[in-house]
């Protein structure tokens, strides 16, 4: 991030509900962008939760990191990350899409 001139900060979730929106709207405000990262499917988990607690005061560029709604799957952690696009890599790569979306 740092060689692409942008300014991250990493927030730890440790429960989605009751979900702390003090912290995810503050953050949201000091970024301007969002990118939630879970290791299961992106639907109805941290990425929902975050997106719908910005929606109505703080609505940001956001993109969710996860298992985009495939059943799951038998591999080695390295094969499982690659193929649902969980690699450090991966994951770095999204903040530099959502930032391309910031007004």
């Amino acid at each position: 991030m740092k060689e692409k001139n942008i300014n991250a900060a990493v927030l730890n979730m440790f429960t989605i509900k009751p979900i702390d929106r003090a912290a995810v709207e503050n953050t949201a405000q000091k970024t301007g962008v969002v990118v939630t990262a879970e290791n299961h499917n992106i639907y109805n988990g941290l990425g929902s939760a975050v997106a719908e607690a910005l929606m109505e005061t703080c609505p940001v560029p956001m993109k969710r990191v996860g298992v985009q709604d495939h059943f799951g799957e038998v591999g080695s952690v390295d094969f499982l990350r690659d193929k649902f696009g969980l690699s450090a890599a991966s994951i770095a790569e999204k903040p530099i899409k959502a930032v391309g979306r910031k007004k």
